[in-house]
């Protein structure tokens, strides 16, 4: 069974409707951030599971010293936070469409062209690391077929489902430092 077609279809169609959905309607990103993270993804479809868990383990030492940084990324992107939000409250719809997508009167027609997929490549990269380890951990059980007969794994689920206390220690402690410091 060919699964590439409908997943290009659906990739493209997420990040259409992603680059439509944070033009027009909200300044979230998720949409075009799974039809990124889909896009690479296919890459690892025809992959033996075990190369997809190097990857996952990969990417999870990759991203955690990331999670472990106590700045706000949203002020690295947006450096004048004050300016933004008063745009979003009071500016009309031109000015607020003109803001989430970063156009400004300094930023010339040449730099939109040459910068746009810059961005958006830079976008399928930060993607792939937020979600892909999840989804190829996710796609290496498909290939073994772990979800099938699942009765009879009862005993490693048991076991690993002694690892959510730890992560949720380690969450709260990122969360605490967090709220502590914002204080």
């Amino acid at each position: 069974m060919n699964t590439r077609g409908p997943l290009w279809r659906r990739a493209f169609g997420l990040v259409i409707l992603g680059g439509l959905h944070i033009t027009l309607v909200w300044d979230g990103y998720i949409l075009l951030l799974y039809g990124y993270g889909l896009l690479i993804l296919i890459l690892f479809i025809k992959r033996k599971e075990k190369t997809m868990l190097i990857c996952a383990v990969v990417l999870t030492l990759c991203t955690t010293p990331f999670l472990l940084v106590k700045t706000d990324f949203l002020e690295m992107v947006f450096t004048d936070m004050k300016a933004t939000l008063d745009v979003l409250k009071n500016g009309t719809s031109l000015e607020v469409v003109k803001q989430r997508v970063g156009i400004s009167e300094d930023l010339s027609i040449i730099f939109v062209i040459i910068g746009l997929p810059i961005v958006l490549g830079f976008m399928a990269i930060i993607s792939f690391f937020a979600m892909g380890l999840l989804v190829l951990m996710g796609m290496a059980a498909a290939k073994v077929d772990f979800f099938k007969d699942i009765g009879e794994k009862v005993n490693l689920l048991k076991r690993v489902s002694l690892l959510i206390p730890v992560g949720l220690v380690g969450k709260a402690l990122l969360d605490w430092d967090h709220f502590v410091a914002c204080r």
